[in-house]
């Protein structure tokens, strides 16, 4: 900021000119990075118990965004519709039974390459877990990538790689906030699940 400050004096006097320069303020910290997936997942104690946990697109809709329920989607008996707008998302609360990590399943439909993060607690906890990539389904001739006229959906563990079956997710016991959030491009979601390590062989599951 800059302040021109003018000080009339009085008849016959010179006129006094004073300024003031205000600086803004330095951050007094900046931004701590994101942990790598390497070094968020680094020492861990493998495993976690319980059962897989069904979390219904329906019920995880925020009231901004222009999401909405729909039964009119091929493949689906209910679905989210509407997820276009970067930086909507979809939330929820969950209880997690036990200390442990998870991995993240979703059953989706895009025309196009979507990216999405993975919030925990408000927080994303790890540098992968903020532009996760979720590819184009289109498996028939006549599909939109929406399942509009055909079954286009598709269940992936978030963050699988060749080297692994999805990416983990640390949850201690207790009710926590989950969220994803669009980091770009539409994409419909039927339901995620929430998958405890050592189950990923069997998340797949219609709801």
């Amino acid at each position: 900021n800059f302040v021109l400050v003018v000080k009339a004096a009085e008849a016959g006097d010179k006129l006094k000119l004073a300024t003031t320069v205000a600086f803004p303020r330095k951050a007094s910290r900046l931004a701590t990075p994101l942990p790598s997936y390497a070094e968020y997942t680094k020492g861990r104690t493998p495993g976690a118990a319980g059962k897989p946990i069904v979390l219904q697109g329906e019920d995880m809709v925020t009231p901004t965004g222009g999401m909405r329920a729909v039964n009119t989607k091929v493949g689906a008996k209910s679905a989210i519709t509407g997820w276009d707008a970067m930086g909507s998302r979809l939330e929820t609360h969950v209880d997690i039974p036990a200390d442990g990590w998870y991995c993240l399943g979703i059953k989706y439909c895009t025309a196009q390459l979507a990216l999405r993060a993975v919030e925990i607690d408000g927080a994303v906890p790890c540098a992968e877990a903020d532009r996760i990539s979720l590819s184009a389904t289109l498996p028939h001739p006549n599909s939109d990538g929406f399942a509009n006229n055909a079954d286009d959906w598709s269940f992936v563990l978030l963050g699988s790689k060749a080297d692994r079956k999805g990416m983990l997710l640390r949850f201690t016991k207790g009710r926590h906030k989950l969220g994803v959030v669009n980091r770009a491009n539409a994409c419909n979601v039927d339901y995620f699940v929430l998958v405890p390590e050592g189950q990923e062989d069997g998340a797949k599951r219609e709801a």
